[in-house]
């Protein structure tokens, strides 16, 4: 057989990638976006029917059902790109159950400390604010200022962060 030698040309630090060697690691489902378009990186909570998926989080101190991943395939479907939501309504979208991805930080993270989930947009921020519930299975991984690509670990068990 022959030696494969290629590059995969993927850069880090992207949001909506796993971070590192997550894939086999990694539990990933997917959903149809329902009610709105849905980018890449937010948390989504369930819909009203099975295996369908909306921005956001349920409720304070529930779970994320998931975090939207960046799908290459979808991105070069869409190009030129005009700066709307990578997936539109009825589309299939992928999900992170449980692992680690890189998400917008947008007012910054602290290591270790709760993620906070605003419950119409899916954005993730470091504290509480309008719209912005606790999750109880997603802790931020890493330091970062605002607005910068953070980590986050997503489980299906509780996690045990402490009060921000």
């Amino acid at each position: 057989m022959p030696v494969q030698n290629y590059v995969i040309n993927t850069r880090n630090e992207v949001a909506g990638q796993l971070y590192g060697m997550q894939q086999s690691r990694a539990q990933i489902d997917s959903g149809k976006v329902t009610v709105a378009a849905i980018d890449v990186a937010v948390a989504v909570k369930k819909g009203a029917k099975d295996r369908e998926i909306a921005a956001g989080q349920a409720g304070a101190d529930l779970a994320i059902y998931g975090i939207t991943l960046r799908q290459q395939q979808v991105e070069q479907d869409f190009r030129p790109n005009t700066g709307a939501a990578l997936y539109p309504v009825g589309f299939i979208a992928p999900i992170l159950r449980d692992g680690f991805v890189n998400v917008v930080a947008q007012d910054g993270s602290t290591n270790g400390l709760p993620v906070y989930v605003d419950t119409v947009t899916g954005l993730l921020y470091k504290a509480a604010g309008a719209n912005r519930v606790r999750s109880s299975n997603c802790v931020w991984d890493v330091t970062v200022g605002v607005g910068a690509i953070g980590r986050v670990v997503l489980t299906l068990a509780k996690q045990t962060a402490p009060a921000a």
